[in-house]
């Protein structure tokens, strides 16, 4: 029998080392699951589950566009062709850009053998922008970290979705795949390093940066000029060095190693000067005019409008940070190519987390200094997302993510009918003169040029008489069509404006070998 000691004794015990207690029937358990839950979307994890939401919505749309046939040779069947030889441990050989025309003598972006594995796993344009995708998506991270350090934990969330449905990005993905994809996310990474004062980790991004493409050496530049405000001398005075050595390496011994020409081929700055020492004495000399080059035609104002303007309505123009976007815009609006100027393709995509995390930065200062009430903030938050959100239901020129919810996305089109009732008739391992915009159906199993390219000798010709013109700076199609014709071309196909010819002869063994 238990004393009244013994009892108190182990009532004592028991509240000092307490034991699980026994489980009553039809008692409901901890909601541990629950709890996860609310852990990952109310904590460090959310972050995360945005940017897969983001990585899964980009690639499928960029995939949805090559299923319709709405990619082109420009830039994706470029990067496959670049991408095969890479997978295969060889020179990274673009029959697109000429015969034996090896990427690298092109632009300085090593950085894309990165992707080669995935081309083991399967050899597709689909691949890239896949992984395209989750390197955009990726740059919600740092973003966020960074916001995260001045905002609130919802103030944080809608202006990370506000930079994921940025037209910028959503540009990007909508135009094929480029080598900048790789910047997006260094950029930020580079930048909350830069915030956090981790300047191992900054330089480290600064320097992959330089694989990216030659340009990115311009912006490390202004990045020393940043880390000189804040009076880092000698790691400014390296970074100056490190972007300068970078350009030049790239730009004057690379690139024109690995050129057919043995030059750089992208000058096109002619109204300021025929190189960059006069074109850097132009814009001392002459402020003025080269204000007037930067601004004028009218599109180029409107494009740094939208660049700055609907994003984050200015804000990033107080911040420091917005010195890197200087090099980026400069390289832009002072070329002659037209195509540079405008919102279009991907060119405005490695701007938007500078210019996102620069608004935030200046907001981050207005509070510290003015004490800007948190609803304001909430506001100008709720603003900035609800553009993109608008946008992408009613404006989807400039936020084509929009089309995978009005279903136009999942949509063909009769001329991408055609073609896909077309391009079976073409065999793999052979010459083929395609249409650019059928182009990048056919590289993961043809060797495939734009017509009037120099290469081997070509049995298969796709044509499409519905466009101005085959490809760039290609022939007009119905005038080359009657050239075909007289090159011993004959029909054997015709679906819509789409034409298919072949012509007899041997098969060139490096059509054979090359996309097989």
């Amino acid at each position: 029998m238990t004393t009244g000691s013994d009892a108190a004794g182990l009532t004592d015990r028991s509240a000092a080392d307490p034991v699980a207690p026994t489980p009553v029937p039809g008692a409901r358990r901890p909601a541990t699951l629950k709890r996860r839950i609310g852990a990952l979307f109310g904590g460090e994890g959310l972050p995360w589950v945005i940017a897969l939401v983001f990585a899964v919505a980009y690639s499928m749309y960029a995939i949805l566009r090559q299923l319709n046939i709405m990619t082109g040779g420009y830039d994706l069947g470029i990067f496959d062709q670049a991408m095969q030889g890479y997978a295969r441990f060889q020179a990274p050989y673009v029959p697109l850009k000429g015969l034996y025309y090896n990427i690298l003598g092109d632009h300085f972006h090593p950085i894309i053998a990165l992707l080669a594995p995935l081309y083991w796993i399967w050899s597709d344009p689909r691949m890239l922008l896949a992984a395209q995708g989750v390197l955009l998506a990726l740059s919600v991270v740092p973003v966020w970290r960074f916001t995260r350090r001045r905002l609130t934990h919802g103030q944080t969330t809608l202006v990370v979705l506000a930079y994921a449905l940025s037209w910028p990005l959503q540009g990007m993905v909508d135009f094929d795949f480029h080598e900048i994809a790789f910047a997006v996310p260094l950029i930020a990474f580079m930048i909350d390093a830069l915030d956090r004062k981790s300047y191992r980790w900054m330089a480290a991004c600064a320097f992959v940066l330089l694989f990216v493409r030659e340009d990115m050496g311009l912006m490390i530049v202004m990045l020393a000029v940043i880390l000189l405000l804040r009076k880092k001398f000698w790691l400014a005075l390296g970074m100056a060095v490190m972007g300068v050595a970078g350009y030049l390496l790239a730009t004057a011994i690379v690139i024109p190693a690995f050129s057919q020409n043995g030059s750089f081929a992208y000058w096109t700055y002619d109204a300021l000067g025929p190189n960059l020492p006069s074109a850097l004495g132009h814009l001392v000399r002459h402020p003025f005019d080269s204000a007037r080059i930067f601004f004028t035609p009218l599109i180029k104002t409107t494009t740094l409008l939208w660049t700055f303007g609907s994003t984050t309505m200015f804000l990033s123009l107080f911040s420091p940070y917005v010195l890197l976007t200087l090099p980026l815009l400069a390289q832009r609006m002072f070329s002659s190519r037209e195509a540079l100027w405008g919102t279009e393709f991907h060119y405005s995509s490695v701007l938007a987390p500078i210019v996102f995390m620069g608004a935030i930065d200046t907001l981050g200062r207005l509070v510290r200094r003015y004490s800007v009430p948190g609803k304001w903030i909430t506001a100008w938050a709720a603003v900035i997302l609800a553009v993109p959100v608008i946008g992408s239901i009613f404006g989807q020129v400039m936020y084509p993510l929009g089309r995978l919810v009005t279903g136009e996305a999942w949509q063909s089109s009769p001329r991408s009918r055609s073609l896909s009732a077309i391009l079976p008739l073409i065999p793999g391992g052979v010459c083929v003169e395609a249409d650019d915009r059928a182009v990048p159906q056919l590289t993961h199993r043809d060797y495939v040029t734009n017509p009037t390219i120099p290469g081997p000798r070509s049995t298969w010709l796709l044509l499409d008489l519905a466009q101005h013109e085959t490809g760039y700076l290609g022939p007009e199609p119905n005038a080359y069509l009657k050239v075909a014709l007289k090159s011993g071309f004959t029909v054997v196909a015709r679906n819509g404006t789409i034409v298919l010819l072949h012509r007899p002869g041997p098969i060139d063994p490096l059509c054979r070998t090359y996309g097989s």
